[in-house]
């Protein structure tokens, strides 16, 4: 007879991340692996794929796993609650004048690709990685799609009449 996993419900999500990564090491707390098999039980652990709490992630890498064992073993089960960055939200390397240059430029050029806005930062001296910028534009609501959507349509140039104005572009190519 197959059983249904349990489902618990928690209200604090951080208690619910640090239950799920108790049960992960918890083998290897209550049955620690003989000497030089660490790592295949690492490996082990790592190699599944998890219903992991709050987030869209199945899988946890050999180095997590490890860092909550230690972590585990230093600290206890206080160490396996997750922590808020003091500085959430705000950019860590890059200088919020840069990130307010690049929206200028993604602003004035709504086609611009972030690796385009990466690189004239980079010719001007400001050393940008494209996917941190990406994500930084993404935040500010400054994405291709979101300025394109929100421009105005163009319109088309017609006259009343036909051959009301014509236009040409002439260039004199010849012999010096």
């Amino acid at each position: 007879m197959a059983h249904s996993p349990i489902k618990l419900e928690f209200d604090d999500p951080d208690l619910e991340i640090a239950l799920f990564r108790h049960g992960l090491i918890a083998q290897l707390i209550h049955h620690p692996p003989d000497n030089g098999e660490l790592e295949d039980a690492l490996r082990l652990i790592a190699a599944k794929t998890y219903q992991i709490p709050h987030s869209k992630r199945m899988r946890v890498s050999m180095t997590s796993v490890r860092r909550y064992l230690v972590a585990y073993q230093l600290h206890g089960f206080e160490a396996l609650m997750p922590k808020t960055r003091r500085d959430a939200g705000q950019p860590r390397v890059i200088d919020p004048a840069v990130i307010a240059e690049a929206i200028a430029l993604r602003e004035q050029q709504p086609g611009r690709t972030t690796p385009m806005i990466a690189e004239i930062l980079k010719r001007a001296g400001k050393l940008v990685n494209p996917h941190t910028l990406t994500t930084h534009l993404r935040m500010a609501g400054k994405t291709r799609r979101l300025l394109r959507a929100s421009a105005a349509p163009y319109r088309r140039f017609e006259r009343d009449h036909v051959n009301s104005l014509w236009q040409s572009d002439v260039r004199h190519f010849g012999a010096e």
